[in-house]
């Protein structure tokens, strides 16, 4: 048995270093990712800005964006259009799948 053991032992080592290249000797095998540093986060916080900022200046200007106005598309944010869409959509698939 114990036999069994040490070969078994040799072919985990084994499989593990044939995994390994120059830069990760000595690195644990199961290392996590890297992190996304705060440019990801930057970026994010810099596209709401613009969209907010969008958004007022849409406001003030009195304009339409493809015929909506900024007060209609609150209205539409607000009875959540699309998410009803959505979920009858999901009706429908639901029901298309599960009949007999």
């Amino acid at each position: 048995m114990t036999d069994y053991v040490e070969r078994r032992r040799a072919y985990v080592s084994q499989v593990r270093s044939s995994f390994e290249t120059v830069a990760d000797a000595g690195e644990p095998f199961d290392r996590e990712e890297p992190q996304r540093g705060r440019a990801g986060g930057q970026l994010r916080f810099l596209v709401a800005l613009l969209l907010f900022l969008f958004f007022f200046a849409w406001d003030d200007s009195g304009n339409t964006v493809c015929g909506v106005t900024p007060a209609k598309m609150i209205d539409m944010i607000e009875d959540n259009r699309y998410d009803t869409i959505l979920q009858e959509c999901d009706a429908v698939l639901a029901e298309l799948l599960h009949t007999e």
